[in-house]
């Protein structure tokens, strides 16, 4: 970000100091004076001064040398000789702690560094010394640093009630620095102009002012580039961005804005990162670093997962423009997020679900470690399952069945991974096997997955019948590249399904397609609104003995899986975040079931509540005014509770 002048840039501090410290030409002249009895004064103080002399040169007196060691401090500040002045100032207050010079030089010195709480340890110290407009002017600076804006703001509104009527605040300014620092850019806009306009101001000052206005002018444009981006606008990001590098091609800000656009639009992540990596390495030392949540965002595409959670963490922490820009009015939702992917997770989930065929309840909990950089993960996933059927079938269980799993996925590359699980359903053997693409940061994802011994969950009465699928899936999710508030997420399968109990042996195979074309109809920070179409079809051809065994036994076969299911609806979904550790979600759909003629009304509400940064509960409640299979034209409900847990 384009550096604030204030007390930790690199503009002289407030006119503190010159009314605390002698002047350089002070310096100088006293020198000059000295000289004609000191001749290695004069010799030393050319070009950069040699301190480790400077000390000898002038002993005779404590008052002598108090004096010179002042106007040493005085020079070093000059110089920006930070460390030897941190020296100086304080060789004088172990001298006299109260000495206002050295608790000045202080407050500077650790406002340089950016050490926020000593800062305003010494400015408090001064103001208490020495009180006065010079003091209160360097408290402003540590209260900024600080970013306690209000109490910086009450400060200068007191100095500027002192000012004698009809003469101009001599430290208007400061006004502007603060409303700037605070990210008010439209008072930040008045309190400059004020000077710009007013010509009883000093030519500098003017000039300053006029410096400052066009600094906020980039700001603006650089919010509205970002906030493009966010609404997916990518035509009017890049124009912004065009014309920024116009009128400004090396200002910081501006190079970060145009690494994230090419990232976001070309996909060059691994450039972007080596941009900012650039501009990270040029930045001043002891100086925040105010990309990190750009930087954060590039590192996770690139699956440097430990780099992108520091990343994340320094912007959750700095709240600048810039991150909220990049990581949204909650940046510590972005810090979680990144979390799961570099930490070991633990997952609880228990449903319960209600029926015209009965009632189930499922619980299940999952656990993952990561390794080798976290590229790697290793994991365990046990459910359990149970039932309690209206009508069960003869012969049919009534018991509930258990899974468990061993899981492993591996990245090869920041796209591609692979996935694989050995298990056992109910005492059987089943495995899956996974290989996949992904772009964590913009959600763009692909997998195909092969799955073999799992229980299929068109009805409760099949899984009564400790059915097993053999299923072959694909699924994709991306945003239109020329149209980015729509994203396309598609899935097809095909299956075969076998019932060993009452003899049914195989039942039959079947196929299935699902695409949703959503689209964003309104974000803003803590809110958004989608509307999306989903369609789909899907096919089961029965084994014809499977059908007459199963009908022989006085069981319908379209009772266990539908034959034909051809459904077209719109569903609407908004999340807004209600506070920081609190978000909730809904939706509402309706879909139009072609192949029985009928009409389906969806609801959906839920919310997510981080009551730990490393603990979120989940509440979830969806209703269908119709199901599947046995549930044709009956209510389906289900309730579900969630915990993540991230170490």
């Amino acid at each position: 970000m384009t550096a604030t002048p204030c007390l930790n840039s690199n503009r002289p501090p407030a006119s503190a100091l010159r009314a605390l410290v002698p002047g350089v030409f002070l310096v100088l002249a006293s020198l000059t004076a000295a000289a004609q009895t000191l001749p290695s004064i004069r010799y030393t103080f050319r070009g950069e001064p040699d301190y480790a002399v400077a000390p000898i040169v002038a002993s005779s007196t404590s008052t002598e040398q108090l004096d010179f060691d002042r106007e040493r401090l005085d020079l070093l500040l000059k110089l920006e000789n930070f460390s030897e002045a941190e020296k100086a100032a304080s060789r004088l207050l172990a001298i006299d702690s109260e000495d206002p010079q050295a608790l000045a030089a202080k407050a500077i010195i650790h406002g340089k560094r950016r050490e926020a709480a000593p800062a305003l340890v010494y400015a408090r110290r001064l103001q208490t010394v020495r009180p006065g407009p010079e003091a209160d002017l360097l408290m402003v600076d540590a209260l900024r640093l600080n970013r306690r804006f209000d109490e910086a703001l009450a400060i200068l509104e007191k100095l500027r009630r002192a000012t004698p009527s009809g003469q101009p605040f001599p430290h208007q300014l400061e006004f502007g620095y603060t409303y700037y620092e605070a990210q008010d850019l439209e008072k930040a806009r008045k309190a400059f102009e004020q000077v710009r306009n007013d010509k009883r101001y000093p030519a500098l000052d003017r000039s300053e002012a006029a410096k400052q206005l066009s600094a906020i002018r980039r700001d603006v444009s650089i919010q509205s580039a970002y906030r493009a981006l966010e609404l997916r606008e990518l035509k009017r990001a890049r124009l912004i961005t065009t014309e920024l590098e116009r009128r400004d091609p090396k200002n910081l800000d501006v190079i970060i804005l145009r690494a994230v656009l090419d990232a976001d639009e070309l996909g060059q992540v691994a450039e972007a990162a080596e941009t900012i990596e650039r501009v990270k390495s040029r930045s001043s030392a002891g100086k925040p670093f105010t990309y990190g949540g750009a930087y954060a965002t590039q590192l996770l595409d690139l699956r440097r997962y430990e780099e992108a959670e520091d990343a994340a963490v320094a912007a959750a922490a700095a709240q600048t423009a810039w991150e909220r820009a990049a990581l949204g009015e909650y940046p510590l939702q972005t810090v979680r997020s990144i979390r799961r992917y570099s930490r070991s997770t633990v997952s609880l989930d228990a449903r319960v679900q209600d029926s015209d065929e009965g009632q189930a309840f499922r619980a299940e909990g999952l656990a993952s470690m990561p390794f080798n950089s976290a590229r790697s993960r290793l994991g365990v996933d046990a459910a359990y399952t149970d039932f309690n059927l209206d009508a069960p079938i003869p012969g049919g269980s009534q018991d509930g069945y258990h899974q468990a799993w061993l899981t492993a996925r591996h990245e090869f590359n920041q796209h591609l991974h692979a996935g694989a699980a050995l298990g056992s359903v109910d005492g059987d053997v089943a495995y899956r096997a996974s290989l996949g693409w992904s772009r964590p940061s913009q959600s763009g994802s692909a997998e195909l997955v092969f799955s073999d011994g799992g229980r299929p969950d068109d009805s409760l009465l099949l899984e009564s019948l400790e059915a097993e699928e053999r299923r072959l899936g694909v699924a994709a999710s991306f945003e239109i590249p020329s149209a980015r508030r729509f994203r396309l997420k598609a899935d097809g399968y095909v299956r075969e399904v076998e019932v060993d109990q009452l003899g049914l042996g195989d039942l039959g195979e079947g196929w299935g397609l699902r695409a949703e074309l959503e689209y964003l109809l309104y974000q803003m920070r803590r809110t958004s609104v989608t509307i999306a179409y989903v369609g789909a079809y899907e096919e089961f051809d029965f084994e014809s003995a499977a059908a007459a065994r199963a009908a022989a036994l006085g069981v319908n076969p379209l009772n266990l899986i539908e034959d034909e299911f051809h459904s077209h609806g719109l569903v609407v979904r908004g999340r807004r975040w209600l506070r920081k550790d609190l978000e909730a979600h809904g939706s509402i759909g309706g879909d139009y079931r072609f192949d029985s003629e009928s009409a389906v009304l969806s609801l959906g509400a839920g919310l997510e509540y981080w009551f730990h940064d490393f603990a979120r509960l989940l509440l979830d409640a969806n209703y269908y005014s119709s199901g599947t299979a046995g549930n044709e034209d009956a209510g389906f409900f289900e309730g579900r509770v969630g915990l993540d847990l991230t170490f």
